[in-house]
């Protein structure tokens, strides 16, 4: 009896993401998704196998590019936290100059996690054209790539507006926003 491969049907939730389409030998179409850690093929009839992403262990740009996300990750968890802490609704700091850092800080830290995770994008969307320039099958960029530079625009013009209103607000209400 032979054993049926398994079949998962949800989204990669990784920013990197390849999207190659092929046909082989019966003339059968065939989407290839390499991501950051699977690499998931969906076949004409819309069943998707999913499998780790066993040759991107060796390449050392994938390892960078896991570690930057992750990286910024936990980098933007971290300026969530001093942004709500930093906040007027919260009691658990007192001091107003102290208050006005921490939103800054946490201004920052999201400009520069929109920062780290534009850059691993650019990269492997700069690799798959290079890519798809001495490949046969056709390649494509995948819809992650472009919600992750949405992502990273977006943390990037956030952090940015956050500094602007910092700024303005220090001189007329000692620095922190008043809704």
């Amino acid at each position: 009896m032979k054993q049926q491969p398994r079949v998962q049907n949800h989204f990669m939730w990784s920013p990197l993401c390849l999207k190659s389409q092929q046909k082989n030998l019966q003339n059968v179409r065939k989407e290839a998704h390499h991501g950051l850690w699977k690499i998931c093929a969906k076949h004409r009839t819309g069943q998707q196998v999913c499998g780790p992403s066993i040759d991107s262990l060796k390449s050392s740009e994938h390892q960078a590019f896991r570690a930057l996300i992750v990286i910024s990750c936990i980098l933007g968890i971290l300026s969530l936290l001093l942004l709500f802490y930093g906040s007027d609704f919260t009691p658990c700091v007192q001091n107003q100059d102290t208050k006005t850092k921490m939103i800054l800080a946490a201004a920052v830290g999201l400009m520069l996690t929109g920062l780290l995770v534009i850059i691993p994008l650019s990269w492997q969307a700069n690799i798959i054209r290079n890519a798809a320039v001495y490949m046969v099958v056709g390649v494509k960029l995948g819809a992650s790539i472009y919600i992750g530079y949405l992502a990273g625009l977006m943390l990037m013009l956030i952090g940015g507006v956050l500094c602007y209103l910092i700024r303005r607000g220090s001189s007329s209400s000692g620095g922190i926003i008043r809704a």
